[in-house]
């Protein structure tokens, strides 16, 4: 005799474990957007702990706090997540621009590095310093530091010594990390989860666009009639105009910065009756301590406790540094006479 099989009921009382931890999944998912919008990267909290495999439970959500300020509502038009998709467009084409423009300085200057090396009467070894000081001045710390970047440029472009150029590269390495560091948090600030993933990916193809055309470019100006110093040149045009057009057109994106200035108008309009409004970053804390342990210790704690974390950012580390290890070795490979014995 047949089996006829039936549709669970929706009432059933079997316990499925599948279920259950999808539906917690996708409760930490919400909750975590939720902070992502609230926050942005500087969520005040500690991340859960991991328990093995066992499913962590999630906290109970916290009750309104009425003289914190939030978004007025789902659709409140001063949240970034609500901005028109044009104007959240034009941010990210922007921030992939500025993203460009520094990777590209990073590596220009290599193609023109045996010129360097032979009007500074130094050796090849020295020249190729040109490009690998200016990834070591890559520490992480937008728009002050772009025009420092952008000044910068003076000082490799008119350099007179060897030790001139060395010192302004690491220095406008160091300012030209901003865009690489601050446009990922910018990404995530204006677009929800589904848009995300291919405004990533267009900040992601320009961290490697700007290091494959500089030495395009920087090799064509070093063998012209222009000379090695204009690709320091082309570089300051190049970022003086990204600078400008950040400064005019890139707004704050931070949600809990725009949440503080929304408490700071409030309080303003009406100091009375709005003594007690505040945002969640004012509460934040700013001690020296709290500092480090939020931007350098977490994101330290993280790497040791996430192997896949690990993995990837040594595959990464290992695929950058042969990226640039190729733009110093081909024009030994291929430039360069061979001596035969």
């Amino acid at each position: 005799m047949a089996t006829v099989s039936t549709p669970r009921s929706s009432t059933s009382t079997i316990f499925d474990p599948v279920s259950a931890r999808s539906a917690l999944v996708d409760e930490e998912l919400r909750r975590e957007e939720l902070r992502i919008e609230g926050y942005g990267g500087d969520d005040p909290q500690e991340p859960p702990q991991k328990r093995g495999e066992s499913v962590v439970v999630l906290p109970e959500l916290k009750k309104t706090d009425l003289n914190k300020v939030a978004w007025d509502g789902p659709d409140d038009p001063e949240n970034p997540q609500n901005w028109p998709s044009r104007r959240k467009w034009v941010i990210t084409v922007l921030c992939l621009v500025m993203t460009v423009n520094v990777t590209f300085a990073s590596s220009a200057p290599s193609a023109g590095a045996l010129f360097i090396a032979q009007e500074m009467h130094k050796t090849a070894e020295v020249g190729y310093l040109v490009t690998s000081v200016f990834l070591i001045g890559y520490v992480p710390i937008f728009r002050i530091t772009l025009v420092c970047y952008t000044i910068l440029h003076l000082g490799q472009a008119l350099a007179k010594n060897i030790e001139t150029l060395l010192v302004t590269r690491f220095l406008g390495g160091f300012f030209a990390v901003a865009p690489l560091t601050n446009c990922g948090g910018v990404i995530v600030d204006i677009w929800d989860p589904i848009t995300r993933g291919t405004a990533t990916a267009m900040f992601s193809a320009g961290v490697f666009l700007g290091p494959v055309l500089g030495p395009i470019a920087g090799g064509f100006l070093a063998e012209s009639f222009l000379g090695w110093r204009w690709i320091f040149w082309i570089m300051m045009i190049f970022a003086g105009t990204c600078t400008a057009i950040a400064i005019i057109f890139l707004p704050e994106t931070f949600a809990p910065v725009l949440l503080q200035k929304k408490a700071q108008r409030l309080r303003k309009a009406d100091p009375k009756a709005n003594a007690d409004v505040y945002a969640e970053h004012e509460k934040a804390d700013w001690s020296l301590k709290g500092i480090i342990h939020r931007t350098l210790y977490r994101p330290i704690q993280m790497l040791m406790m996430e192997p896949i974390l690990v993995l990837v950012t040594i595959y990464l580390s290992l695929v950058y540094g042969v990226l640039y290890a190729l733009f110093e070795a081909l024009p030994v490979i291929f430039i360069v006479p061979l001596e035969h014995p």
